[in-house]
């Protein structure tokens, strides 16, 4: 009977594990990213600097740093066993260190001239729930083991 729990905890991680990439790459698409003039924040519409439009080219990039979360929770739910939550727990990791390095792949200069992409507090709030992800899924790693 405790063996049944302990497989119904697991799952109910993965599902939550997996809500909370969802959750953090909704976030991302809602002005997840700024650019910083002086000392304020404009915000930027992810859609079109990820998808081109308004003078943006389609950046492959920044689409992969914005999926990677929730293509770690797919997969740590799909392969349900301890090395699906481990590459769950990379794609995750891969994600945020990527959206710390997304500025490298905008090019801004159409807006001003010494741009600086920022993260915006949507987009912060995005990577607590990428790494609330990542906690989850690293606790249901240790149920595992």
């Amino acid at each position: 009977m405790a063996k049944r729990k302990n497989n119904s905890l697991v799952s109910q991680l993965g599902l939550i594990a997996l809500l909370a990439a969802v959750l953090a790459t909704v976030l991302l698409f809602f002005e997840g990213f700024g650019i910083k003039v002086l000392d304020e924040v404009v915000k930027l519409d992810t859609l079109k600097v990820v998808f081109g439009g308004d003078g943006y080219k389609f950046n492959f990039l920044l689409l992969v740093t914005i999926l990677l979360p929730v293509a770690g929770g797919i997969v740590q739910l799909l392969v349900d066993n301890k090395f699906g939550s481990l590459i769950g727990i990379v794609l995750v990791v891969v994600g945020i260190v990527m959206m710390f390095n997304a500025k490298a792949s905008v090019d801004l200069r159409i807006i001003v001239a010494n741009p600086k992409l920022v993260l915006t507090a949507t987009g912060y709030i995005s990577m607590i729930l990428s790494i609330v992800s990542v906690g989850t899924m690293g606790y249901k790693l240790s149920k595992q083991l």
